[in-house]
């Protein structure tokens, strides 16, 4: 074990870092000491940041992994080497998921799936209503006006 991974491993001790993620933040480390074969004090701000651009784009990592790899080599670089680094990550993309409405049958299907009556009872409340499932769990009995036919959501 070299002297900095022992050093970054004590830091990361020391600051109470959860062990999943201090073995990220080491791995982080490790790989990019891998990618160019030499000591990470010996590497250049643009080699890193090439080094980053490399797991995005060439090895097709999630952003999500990417920024693990990112925070680890950051936290080295500036607790560890007390060296300020220009790094930049693009930001997250933003992913619009479109939600498909269920056909008449399916949700038939779904609601009668439920052999428990206070489950199919909760669906269908649910689904009539439209409710958001933050309603949902607010409901309380005293919010149904039976005189009325009617269900007050808060």
């Amino acid at each position: 074990m070299t002297e900095l991974r022992r050093k970054f491993e004590n830091h990361l001790i020391l600051r109470r870092y959860s062990p999943k993620t201090s073995a990220a933040y080491i791995n982080a480390v490790k790989l990019l000491a891998q990618h160019y074969s030499l000591s990470p004090d010996l590497l250049t701000d643009d080699q890193i940041q090439d080094y980053l651009l490399y797991l995005l784009k060439e090895k097709g990592l999630t952003w999500n992994t990417c920024n693990v790899h990112f925070s680890g080599i950051r936290h080295f670089y500036t607790c560890i080497l007390q060296r300020d680094i220009d790094l930049s990550l693009p930001p997250r993309p933003r992913i619009k998921k479109v939600c498909l409405a269920l056909s008449k049958d399916e949700v038939r299907q779904l609601i009668f799936s439920c052999t428990n009556l206070k489950h199919r009872t909760l669906l269908l409340t649910v689904y009539s209503a439209g409710l958001r499932v933050s309603e949902v769990v607010k409901l309380e009995p005293s919010h149904i006006e039976r005189s009325r036919q009617m269900l007050r959501i808060e």
